[in-house]
């Protein structure tokens, strides 16, 4: 009976190393040498995202560098790549290797269309698994909305403190925002405000008296930016990375801190279906998901989700901390969203 158990125990130390091996020995990444080699032959890779142009040229730089492949950019807003890659899949000349926006238009592309491919990188395991879509990997990064200030205008210690603080009658005609009947960010944000606000009620409410204070219309966030930073409007509902963006140009910019919730959306990045550069749109991914590429991201201001790396702005991990997720929405939703605003903002 001894010599048994003692025979099974080491068996199961046997099978214990084992599995303990196969774990360890599992490549960390997809960049195995088959893979570069089939990349390099391929030449380039073509992508479609909505990154500045600065930072998606950072990433491909160190991208080329690093396997001497080709990076072709094309930047555009969400629509403006759904409607491209639509365009190319109808024509049947897809050019697009890799696409990276917001989730929920990356969730339309695949689920209206059909035109993304499921690759889940390797690099993914380096992520929080509650960032992980079963389709689309990593949630790599985050667009965080806030309230951002010129300091020039506004002196840090008269800005506002508080949703309520916004909405107060003294900054009537001060304000900058995304046009709801248009843009799709704000759309989303100002229907998830019942996050902040505890209901819809509520959230309504704080929106109507938004609405009186006859914000400036834009036709998306980067405008937003660049007007406060040049001074036209004193206050603005924009991405809190555009503090760090601004600054590094020399425009003295700010954002509400401390503010119970910050709303964002996520983002992901894939591949198309139809892919002309399908090993190198791989290679592509998994540099994109990696450490190097998410620090050059983070060093411009963006709210990257890898864990421990943030932006060198002040308090970027409590905003982190505070980040909700908008609410998705079905086109019909967002057609009576673009209605509801269109009423309430008179546009």
């Amino acid at each position: 009976m001894k010599s048994c158990r003692t025979a099974c125990f080491g068996m199961t130390q046997l099978f214990l190393l084992v599995a303990l091996l196969m774990v360890f020995s599992e490549p960390t990444c997809a960049q195995t040498p088959d893979l570069i080699q089939a990349a390099k032959k391929e030449a380039e890779v073509v992508v479609f995202g909505s990154l500045e142009n600065d930072v998606a040229a950072a990433i491909n730089k160190g991208f080329e560098a690093k396997y001497g492949i080709k990076t072709n950019y094309f930047r555009g807003s969400s629509t403006v790549i759904i409607d491209r890659i639509t365009t190319e899949h109808r024509t049947g000349k897809m050019s697009s290797d890799v696409v990276y926006t917001t989730a929920e238009p990356m969730k339309f592309i695949n689920k209206e269309k059909g035109l993304l491919a499921r690759y889940v990188s390797p690099s993914a395991k380096e992520y929080d698994k509650k960032l992980i879509d079963d389709f689309f990997g990593p949630n790599y990064r985050s667009v965080i909305i806030g309230f951002i200030y010129n300091k020039n205008m506004i002196k840090p210690e008269d800005a506002p403190k508080s949703y309520e603080d916004i909405v107060s009658p003294k900054w009537k005609g001060k304000i900058a925002m995304g046009n709801p009947t248009l843009h799709d960010t704000t759309i989303d944000w100002l229907s998830s405000l019942h996050f902040v606000f505890g209901s819809t009620q509520k959230a309504n409410e704080w929106i109507k008296k938004l609405a009186a204070l006859e914000p400036l219309m834009l036709d998306s966030m980067v405008p937003v930016g660049e007007r406060i930073a040049s001074g036209e409007v004193p206050l603005g509902v924009a991405y809190v990375k555009y503090v760090h963006l601004w600054n590094r140009k020399g425009a003295p910019m700010d954002y509400v801190k401390g503010l119970p919730v910050y709303l964002g959306d996520g983002n992901y990045i894939g591949l198309t279906n139809k892919a002309p550069h399908p090993n190198a749109a791989r290679l592509f991914v998994d540099y994109f998901l990696g450490q190097e590429s998410s620090e050059i991201m983070a060093n411009v201001g963006e709210f990257v989700n890898r864990p421990g790396i943030y932006p060198p702005i002040e308090g970027a991990e409590q905003v982190a901390g505070r980040f909700v997720q908008v609410v998705s929405m079905t086109a019909d939703q967002y057609s009576k969203k673009k209605e509801e605003y269109r009423q309430i903002f008179r546009r």
